[in-house]
């Protein structure tokens, strides 16, 4: 039988991806790079990768800082920069 932090972790983790996705689709987040040294994760990754991984830690890894869904929302597009709304 799998243990329940575990389940709990692969569940937190499937949420985190999908609001990754939502804000990917919201925000209209093209392939490519650059947007990483906005969210503070390695420029490595590309802007979708980027995103899963704020999102991730948000969710997951640092404490939870935003209630809702609309908090995290606001943050994420606080990050962007402001040539993404021109």
């Amino acid at each position: 039988m799998m243990e329940y932090s575990y389940l709990h972790r692969v569940h937190a983790l499937d949420k985190a991806t999908g609001i990754a996705d939502w804000l990917i689709n919201y925000y209209n987040i093209q392939l490519g790079y650059g947007l990483s040294k906005y969210l503070g994760v390695r420029p490595t990754y590309q802007n979708h990768e980027a995103t899963r991984l704020w999102v991730h830690s948000q969710m997951i890894v640092l404490p939870k800082r935003y209630k809702t869904l609309g908090e995290l929302r606001k943050a994420f597009e606080s990050l962007l920069p402001s040539e993404a709304f021109g």
